[in-house]
């Protein structure tokens, strides 16, 4: 029986291999769902803190465009963390909302984010804009 469960999306919290990853999210890593993770996401074998992962159920329908503009968004927001190390990565991830209440109040509080962090939030930001308009 195919269920009505659209596609969505994870931020990594520990950097680590992807099967770690899906140990975290499934009971059962060789479960129909878990290995549907892994596929989904192949192109990212060792996601940094902060990442973004794509999650579906396997027996939903999951519309092509759906799953291609959930990829494009990961894609982005991982591109935007490519030159953060994992211990820069898990701090951004971790400080999150620290960081970016301090970066809203503007130009008193520069230099309290690196470039690398405020191009990550900025694209954070925008993906999920974008996601958030296509449901």
């Amino acid at each position: 029986m195919e269920r009505n469960v659209s596609p969505g999306y994870c931020i990594v919290q520990q950097s680590g291999a992807l099967n770690f990853q899906a140990s975290l999210l499934f009971n059962n890593t060789g479960s129909e769902a878990a290995q549907y993770f892994m596929a989904l996401n192949a192109d990212t074998p060792w996601p940094k803190a902060g990442q973004m992962l794509i999650i579906a159920d396997p027996l939903s329908y999951n519309p092509p465009y759906a799953l291609q503009i959930m990829n494009q968004a990961k894609q982005q927001v991982n591109r935007a963390m490519v030159d953060m190390d994992n211990d820069e990565a898990h701090f951004l991830q971790k400080n999150y909302g620290t960081i970016d209440a301090l970066t809203s109040y503007g130009a008193g509080l520069v230099g309290l984010a690196s470039d690398a962090s405020e191009k990550y939030f900025a694209e954070i930001k925008r993906q999920m804009k974008q996601i958030e308009l296509l449901y």
